[in-house]
């Protein structure tokens, strides 16, 4: 795992070596009606989520105790 600071927030990225994910972490609200249109509503670990399916992978955006997840 590696980590990054931001000027708006912090980049976790965690890779197994063949596959990677990366997170960034940023405090506040997320302004849902600001969203792009075309993604789709789900879930992670109970929190409501927006997925976006794009050319380099699925993009997913949720909030969770004033923080605001995009990985």
């Amino acid at each position: 795992m590696s980590r990054s600071q931001h000027t708006n927030g912090v980049q976790l990225v965690y890779s197994d070596g063949l596959f990677s994910v990366s997170v960034l972490e940023q405090r506040g609200e997320l302004d849902w009606d600001a969203m792009p249109h075309g993604g789709t509503d789900t879930s992670v670990d109970g929190a409501r989520a927006r997925r976006y399916a794009e050319p380099m992978g699925d993009v997913i955006v949720w909030e969770r105790d004033g923080v605001v997840f995009t990985g």
